[in-house]
């Protein structure tokens, strides 16, 4: 499209008229930069300025060039195509359905359909995906691309008749093009061999094909680890393009590897050159490896001004700025994170939930409790994926705060995402000890019992540790609590006592309301809740009720037993006595008749304690008193 014929369709779109009767002018050089447009006037190199930032990474001007270019040329299936895919990448997926539908409105290329399937499967549309898989196998285009999409929409649909590239291309003898799609496939079966062949193949064929000297430098130096090899394919796309981004920063870190320093500089700042931002951001990340933090904080500060919107590039500056204890600096990275994600929303890491959990990590650092609380807060509200990492991390600054009820409620959400959390089940019995809540401490311990007992590899309390598929961080589980059952069967008997005092307290209430109605009824109550009220040590209510035991009824030998140990234990060792020796008075008047009475009444407890057991306690006592 010429520059007049870009310029006459701008002019009457501007002018909203179709008519283009009469439309003769003649312009000078000086009068179209007058009255064209700029962006109409680079409308036929906006497009390659697109794919080109599209390569280096900038997406943002890549989306920029391609809005600009579809105002001037709407039906680019091409265009459109390519926003679909950065749309894609940044998990902008239904902006990207959009594009991905236009583009193949305007021409149904199987690659259209192919990047439009894997976009319904990232939106969990399952069916409309298979359609598009389908319906690529369904073309009968006979060109290479569409071919080579046949064959991988082939190996998603798991159809057999397709599995073969080779079946599928008759391979043409004198084709770069062939040879380069062929690789995929072979790449994709594990034949690293047969891929670098069809590779260098391409490139006899045809000496100027970048992208297969990319495929098989690649290929050289992850596979094979042939680092010259690398450098020598790199060498010739440099040749073949002095400004490739890629080539240059990939053939500095090889360089870099080998200790080729200043070769590997060379390059950077030629990358630099081409693109500041990313140049900067890679060399940053070399110097970060190298330890050169001052360096690599230097580099990451010169790419975020070439590129100010660029997250993950803050992200790793304050990794450094928390390397030098610098939290102040790092929190202000980590605001502006936030800022920047709540403009332009994505899933890239760290995502917006990762960064909240970061600066709060930093604030709690700091001794800002609160602040950081409130952060991690908003960590949990973006927590869409449910992992336990921060509800546990906020529960210890709760704790640290004093506000145990917070903390147990967030060892709760914890437990109810991974109820097989070991680690969390015991921190949480722990809360509900320092609550008085014997009874759910018990509780959280014998689960901790039951999963180690259905999990013994668990039980040796090694740590193992398991990843969570989308946010890469650990999710504590099962197996992988530093908590073995030696402590967990230590805490139990240290809380035991206390839950027996707390079950004594209940059947004391409960005995409470059966005397408060029935007063004088049943010496055998008051016997009770005297037993129960001296365990729990309140011996003076305790002998309140053996006297008011023995006062309805004065010959129960058991209550006398009970108060003789009580008298005992108050060091009133007269009073003991007279009580044993009543038991043995009234154990000879009832010798003949203390079967009968047992049977008669089962709450009487004249049968115990045996005679034996009296002179035995008293034979104690009378040895004690001596020792003394």
């Amino acid at each position: 499209m010429s520059y007049l014929a870009v310029f006459e369709k701008w002019y009457y779109k501007k002018n909203d008229t179709n008519s283009r009767s009469g439309f003769k002018i003649k312009l000078t050089a000086t009068q179209l930069e007058n009255y064209f447009p700029p962006e109409a006037m680079s409308i036929e190199n906006l497009y390659l300025q697109a794919k080109d930032s599209y390569y280096r990474g900038n997406n943002k001007n890549a989306i920029d060039y391609l809005k600009r270019h579809l105002r001037f040329a709407p039906n680019n299936s091409e265009a459109y195509h390519l926003q679909g895919q950065i749309y894609l990448n940044l998990s902008k997926f239904e902006k990207a359905l959009v594009n991905f539908d236009r583009a193949v409105k305007i021409a149904p290329k199987a690659k259209y359909y192919y990047n439009r399937a894997l976009t319904h499967k990232r939106l969990d549309e399952a069916s409309a995906a298979k359609k598009d898989f389908e319906k690529i196998i369904d073309l009968r285009n006979k060109d290479l691309e569409s071919l080579y999409y046949r064959a991988k929409a082939a190996l998603v649909l798991q159809d057999k008749d397709f599995q073969d590239y080779s079946s599928i291309l008759n391979v043409q003898p004198h084709n770069a093009e062939e040879y380069y799609y062929r690789a995929y496939f072979n790449i994709r079966s594990g034949k690293i061999e047969a891929a670098i062949s069809d590779y260098t193949r391409a490139i006899s064929l045809n000496p100027n094909y970048i992208d297969a000297y990319h495929g098989r430098a690649g290929l050289l130096e992850v596979e094979l680890e042939d680092l010259d090899g690398a450098i020598s394919d790199y060498n010739s796309i440099i040749e073949l393009n002095p400004r490739h981004f890629c080539a240059h920063v990939v053939r500095a870190m090889i360089s870099d590897k080998i200790g080729q320093v200043v070769e590997a500089q060379l390059d950077y700042d030629r990358a630099i050159k081409i693109d500041p931002a990313l140049g900067y951001y890679y060399r940053a990340k070399m110097r970060s490896q190298q330890q050169d933090i001052d360096g690599a904080l230097s580099d990451y500060t010169n790419s975020i001004q070439a590129n100010p919107h660029d997250v993950e590039v803050y992200y790793l500056r304050s990794c450094l700025w928390l390397k030098l204890n610098e939290l102040d600096r790092a929190i202000a990275d980590y605001d502006r994170m936030i800022a920047i994600k709540k403009v332009k929303p994505d899933n890239h890491h760290p995502d917006l939930k990762e960064v909240y959990r970061l600066r709060g990590n930093a604030k709690q650092k700091k001794g800002d409790l609160r602040s950081a609380i409130s952060d991690l807060s908003q960590s949990i509200h973006h927590n869409l994926d449910k992992d336990t990492y921060v509800y546990n991390l906020r529960a210890k600054l709760w704790i640290k705060v004093g506000e145990i009820d917070n903390a147990i409620f967030d060892y709760s959400e914890s437990i109810d995402i991974n109820p097989q959390d070991i680690e969390i089940y015991y921190r949480r019995a722990k809360l509900w000890v320092e609550q008085g809540e014997i009874n759910k401490a018990i509780a959280d311990l014998d689960c901790i019992l039951s999963i180690k007992t259905a999990k013994p590899d668990s039980v040796d309390g090694n740590i193992i540790y398991s990843k969570n598929n989308n946010s890469g961080y650990l999710i504590y589980g099962a197996n992988n609590s530093s908590v073995t059952l030696k402590e967990v069967y230590q805490l139990r008997e240290q809380i035991a006592p206390q839950q027996k005092i707390r079950d004594l307290k209940t059947e004391i209430i409960e005995l409470n309301q059966f005397i408060s109605q029935n007063p004088d009824l049943n010496a055998y109550k008051y016997t009770m809740r005297g037993r129960l009220l001296a365990e729990i040590g309140q011996r003076d209510r305790a002998m309140t009720d053996y006297n008011s035991s023995i006062r309805i009824n004065p010959e129960n030998t058991y209550t006398y037993y009970l108060r003789s140990q009580l008298w005992h234990r108050l060091g009133q060792i007269d009073e003991a006595f007279a009580d044993l020796d009543r038991i043995l008075e009234l154990k000879r008047l009832h010798s003949d008749t203390r079967k009968a009475s047992h049977i008669i009444d089962a709450n009487r407890q004249d049968v115990y304690p045996a005679i034996a057991d009296v002179y035995k306690f008293k034979y104690q006592i009378n040895k004690e008193q001596v020792s003394l």
